[in-house]
Formats: structure tokens, sequence, C-alpha cells
């Protein structure tokens, strides 16, 4: 598959997803008349941005390509500027005799791509993807003009031809109508044949009718607006750490169109991006020129701000569609203790907390921003925590610091031991009682708060008392 097969299969591709039959448009007829030579049809109105593309002149009185049926023509239109276009005015002149008795006779306008472009000489390819199709309009009697306006058919930048054309349906055998023909556009080009379809509405077979003599050009005024290459984002604030998607439509074809990213205040072309790809998501063009599809950038090494996303024309830095979005913060700050992290007082001893410092990498020092929670009571032995927290302007939060605080009685326990005349022993002791049968021996706890009295049989042994 060659890169032009490979342009084609994708905008048909594109065509597919993207036509749409259902919007507004508006249809007007109006009779036209031969009572004076060569008077000129009606003027088509155009509105601003609006370019005629192909404009073939009225044809002589009784030219006419008479049919019961869909009959179309090709017409170059190639694009301007090498940008998507739209469709937006058709306007054509069709001549009929009608049965009066007969209802139902109409007419509908529909059009097709075709590519690559005709040449006149039968190699052409017959209407292709149908991008089009009008309301149905009712026939009149005699010559007669339709103006469809405020169309947006889109045409891509690779669409060299299109073919249009009217299906005239409800004839009676008596009845008949058909298109007018001329040889002679003022703009634009035409092939020297035109196109029949011989199958149905809903499965066309077309079939191209030419004459060695004669060729079918219809008189037809096609006009255009242009679609500006864009971009989309789907947020324009977006995170560091997620794929960045920048959505592009209405490519000018070239391989060489680009995205890239600068900060808000940078000056394309004066820097360099911060950030780049072409439309095929790579550092090399592709083979061919894409119109549409979707760029995904990986923005983590960009710090959080304001920036611009551009999308720039032929390795240029001519500025087809831009816009803003903004890297939000998601980096926390960081807490470091100050002093240790495990402190051991005496029990009575005053504790000063050293506390801890905060920064930011865009805050800077955010130190007064700390939060500590809890506390300690000296004159209490035991463990103690403080937990040091904080945020950035931004909400991210730090991983919290702790510290752990032990208060401790250094002093040795009390403990006293005295006999009492029935034969037992009180022991006053702090802290916990532990009994050995030997001064070395192993020392075991005994479950007694003080003061305890133990029984003549436990009065020889050892006794301790530990915190």
């Amino acid at each position: 598959m060659n890169a032009y097969s490979l342009k084609l299969s994708f905008y048909v591709a594109l065509l597919s997803t993207a036509t749409n039959f259902a919007y507004a448009h508006t249809i007007s007829t109006q009779p036209v008349s031969f009572d004076v030579a060569g008077a000129s049809r009606g003027v088509m109105e155009l509105i601003t941005g609006e370019t005629v593309v192909y404009d073939n002149a009225r044809g002589a009185r009784g030219s006419v390509f008479f049919t019961k049926g869909e009959i179309g023509d090709e017409v170059r239109i190639k694009t301007i500027n090498g940008l998507s276009k739209y469709i937006s005015q058709i306007q054509f002149e069709y001549f009929a005799s009608l049965n009066t008795f007969e209802s139902g006779q109409n007419g509908i306008l529909k059009i097709y791509t075709n590519d690559p472009i005709a040449d006149g000489e039968g190699s052409s390819e017959a209407p292709g993807q149908l991008i089009f199709e009008s309301d149905s309009f009712a026939l009149k009697p005699g010559y007669q003009m339709v103006t469809l306006a405020e169309l947006e058919v889109m045409i891509s930048p690779i669409t060299e031809s299109i073919t249009w054309s009217v299906n005239f349906s409800g004839l009676s055998a008596i009845g008949s109508a058909g298109l007018m023909i001329n040889d002679t556009p003022n703009v634009g080009g035409s092939s020297e044949h035109c196109w029949v379809n011989k199958g149905t509405i809903e499965n066309p077979s077309w079939i191209l009718k030419e004459e060695a003599s004669k060729t079918f050009n219809f008189s037809a005024r096609i006009s255009v607006k242009d679609v500006p290459p864009k971009i989309d984002i789907n947020n324009d604030m977006v995170r560091p750490d997620k794929p960045f998607d920048v959505k592009f439509d209405f490519g000018t074809a070239s391989s060489k169109d680009w995205i890239g990213i600068y900060k808000k205040d940078m000056i394309p072309g004066a820097e360099a991006p911060l950030v780049w790809m072409y439309l095929n998501n790579s550092a090399n063009p592709p083979n061919h020129g894409l119109i549409g599809g979707t760029v995904t950038f990986d923005i983590s090494e960009l710090w959080a701000g304001h920036y611009n996303v551009y999308f720039f024309a032929n390795d240029t830095f001519e500025d087809l569609d831009r816009l803003p979005f903004k890297v939000l913060d998601t980096i926390g700050p960081i807490i470091t203790l100050q002093g240790q992290g495990n402190v051991r007082i005496n029990v009575g001893e005053d504790y000063q907390d050293a506390g801890a410092r905060a920064s930011d990498n865009l805050d800077g020092d955010i130190t007064k921003a700390i939060e500590a929670n809890g506390a300690v009571d000296s004159s209490n032995p035991g463990v103690y925590t403080i937990i040091y927290s904080v945020k950035d302007q931004a909400g991210n939060a730090a991983d919290a610091a702790v510290r752990t605080v032990e208060v401790v009685n250094q002093n040795p326990p009390i403990i006293n031991i005295a006999r009492n005349p029935n034969g037992t022993v009180t022991v006053i002791f702090e802290g916990k009682l532990q009994s050995s049968p030997t001064v070395n021996g192993t020392w075991e706890e005994i479950d007694l708060s003080s003061p305890a009295v133990l029984p003549s049989k436990n009065t020889s042994g050892f006794y301790r008392s530990i915190r």
C-alpha cells in the first residue's frame, strides 16, 4: 500500500465515523428564464469566509440531460492552502416537464467523494463515500434554480474531486426532468463525463456516461469555507503524572505538521519547545500527512504552572491553533525533624521540643505552616509521641514526621520489708515485685500490688522491685 492509499484509507475511515446527514440546511427554488439571451442565473449570496471553487455558467435553452433517477457530475474542487473545507453552498439548475396529475415528484441532492481526481478518459473512480444527502424538495415545471445553503459538508485536504448528484423520483411515464448542461466552467474543473446510477438508492451501481463528441458538465456553482485546524484537550487542569492527550482535527495534511508545548511566557521560534512531536507521536515525521488524531505527551518533567500547547504547520512556527492549560502541583512538601527523633528524659525534667522544618518545591520554606500534635507530661513516666504535619498551597500533604519522647524514672525503686508478729511479711515497693530463691537466681514476677503481705512460708528467699 502506497502513501496515497494510506491517506485515502485514513480519510475514508474518518468520514465513516464523522458523516452526519442530520444537520440543518435550507433549500430554495426559483424559476429562471431564457427570455433574455444569455441571462445569468441568480447570484449566490456568499457569507463571510466563503469562496466559490466551482462555477459553471448557464447552458443554452434545451441543453438538458434527462433522466428518471440519479445522475451526477464529477468536479474538481481542490482545497485552497492545504486546509480542510466545508462545502457551504451549492446552486444548480434543472428543467422539468411534469405530469400535473401526479404527486411526489421530488429531487434529492447528494455529495460523494472521488479520489483520485477524474481525468476525463474513463479511468476515474466512481462516486464513493456518501458525505451529504439533502432533504427532499418538490420539483417544479420549467427551468428552475435550486440553492442549498447553510451546509457543513467537510472536504479533506486530500480530496481533490467530488461528485454532486440529483436523484429525480416520482416521475410518471409522461414526466421528465434533468440537469442543464454547459461545457465551459468559469471556475474550477470538471471531468468530461457524468455518472448514472443504474442501481438503487441503497445500493448504487454507477455507470460512466461519455461520448466522444459531447461533454457532460452540468451547470452549478459551489462555494466553500475554511475549516480551521484545531486542537482540543479534555481538561485544562492536568496532572504531570498522567498522560497528556492533545486531539487535533482538520490538519493541513502536511507530514511535518507538529504540536509543541511552551510555558505561558515563552515565545515559539525564539525559544525551543519544552516537549514536541509530529502528529504520529514521534520525533520523525510520518510518511503521509494526518488530518485528525491524538498526540500523547509525557509531561512528568514539567513544573507546575501555566503553559500553552500549539498546533504548528509544516515544520514552521505558523500557529494554526493554540490552547492554554495548567500543570497542577502534585508534589507534597518535606518535613525534617530538628534534633533527635527518639528522646529520653528523666521524670520531672523540663522538656523543650526541638521542632521541625518544612520546605516545598514551589512554596519554598513553609515551616510556619507546620502543625504539631501531641504533648509530653514529664511528671509521669511513659512514652509520648509528637506528630508533625503540613500542606502546601495546592493542598498536597507531606509525609508526617514523628518524634518519640520517653519519660523514665532513673532512681532505683524503693522496697521495704517488715516481719509481722504472726510470721507474715509486709513488703512495700515501687514498680513491680519479683522474687528468687537465691540472690543470683532466676527472678519471677509476683502479681501483687504494694503493700503486699506474704505468708510465712514465703518469707525465705530474696525480693526486689523493678520499674
